[in-house]
């Protein structure tokens, strides 16, 4: 078991001294989430129909990277072709309409030479790791619109209650929303494990960092390989909860 530090909650490490299973609870409580929104979408994942999965940065990087995985794995398994993986880097409130149009912009520009680089996916797939207003997914969600691709949304955790809550978000970003826990999930905001930071003009996420201290660099990078290390684990064991199950 590796100690905190300054920058990294004792709360990120399993409570379990001797032999953690997960170097991470914040990761490993993925888990249920993570099964319920498999459980929601694997008509659609089994039919290969996700030839795209976007990445929500920067907190949203870890649930992108499981799912992925999975669905990588399963495709490639069934000799189904493999979908592309992209993240962009949320919007969070921006201060004006302008600045809205123009990261849509830049986003829809990158989409459209992906499209013109690969063949247009049939639909793509945003993963996220908590929506409340879902003001940070409009730029990209008109994005796709914008190039005639058809997307899902899935979030690990959803915060609108209510149903007639919900039905505003839903028409705001132009799909139903699936998700797999209606509370923010402990991996929201934990940029120091999913290796990337964002200012909510960015187009893209950039490496996370804590000033130019070597020993501090260091033990980021040493936690990123450590998260990278829990993923691998549990979208393993979820791959074969997925064939177990669907």
């Amino acid at each position: 078991m590796i100690e905190s530090n300054d920058i990294f909650s004792s709360k990120f490490w399993h409570k379990d001294e001797h032999k953690p299973k997960y170097n991470f609870e914040s990761i490993e409580n993925l888990e249920k989430p993570i099964k319920e929104i498999l459980k929601q979408l694997h008509d659609k994942i089994n039919l290969g129909n996700y030839g795209l999965i976007i990445g929500d940065d920067a907190s949203g990087r870890i649930p992108t990277l499981l799912v992925n995985k999975i669905i990588s794995t399963l495709y490639k398994e069934r000799g189904l072709p493999v979908p592309k993986n992209l993240f962009f880097a949320g919007t969070g409130q921006l201060s004006s309409e302008i600045e809205k149009i123009q990261k849509q912009d830049k986003i829809a520009k990158i989409l459209h030479t992906f499209c013109k680089k690969h063949r247009a996916p049939k639909c793509a797939i945003i993963i996220t790791d908590t929506i409340a207003s879902g003001n940070s997914l409009v730029p990209l969600t008109c994005a796709l619109k914008d190039n005639g691709i058809e997307y899902d949304i899935a979030t690990v955790g959803l915060t609108q209650f209510e149903s007639k809550e919900k039905r505003k978000l839903y028409k705001k970003l132009g799909s139903e929303i699936v998700y797999g826990s209606d509370i923010t999930p402990d991996i929201y905001g934990i940029y120091s494990i999913s290796g990337v930071e964002k200012s909510i003009t960015d187009t893209f996420s950039r490496p996370y960092k804590q000033g130019k201290n070597k020993h501090k660099q260091q033990n980021i990078q040493k936690n990123i390989n450590l998260a990278r290390e829990d993923v691998a684990l549990l979208s393993k064991e979820l791959i074969c909860w997925y064939k177990d199950n669907f």
